[in-house]
């Protein structure tokens, strides 16, 4: 997933801020939605909570640092390692492909195994 600084998903952003993504970017990621639930499961609760407040929810980052009482750096930096995180989840439930550009082009959800 290519996003920029302080890009959230499902959140609506100023046209002024970045330019449209081509509509094919887009519905390969909206259709990645599907592997999302499964994703955050993977996640520890604390990584779950961000992602959720900050990206899912809209809460910006310094509302976040305010509620947990951490700093504003200590919020961006557990922001970021949770979406590296998600990221890495969403890769091992889901065989993800990126065209030559580096953006995702489709996926396939990996069969559903419980471990022993």
């Amino acid at each position: 997933m290519t996003r920029t600084a302080g890009a959230r998903i499902g959140c609506q952003r100023p046209s002024h801020e970045e330019p449209p993504a081509p509509v094919a970017e887009i519905a390969a990621v909206d259709s990645l939605a599907e592997c999302l639930p499964r994703a955050l499961q993977d996640l520890d609760a604390a990584d779950r909570e961000a992602i959720k407040l900050c990206d899912l929810e809209c809460m910006k980052q310094a509302e976040y640092a305010r509620a947990k009482g951490i700093s504003l750096a200590g919020a961006k930096s557990r922001v970021q390692r949770a979406r590296r995180r998600l990221k890495q989840a969403l890769q091992a439930c889901c065989q993800i492909r990126y065209d030559e550009s580096g953006s995702i082009c489709c996926y396939a959800l990996k069969p559903f195994t419980q471990e022993s």
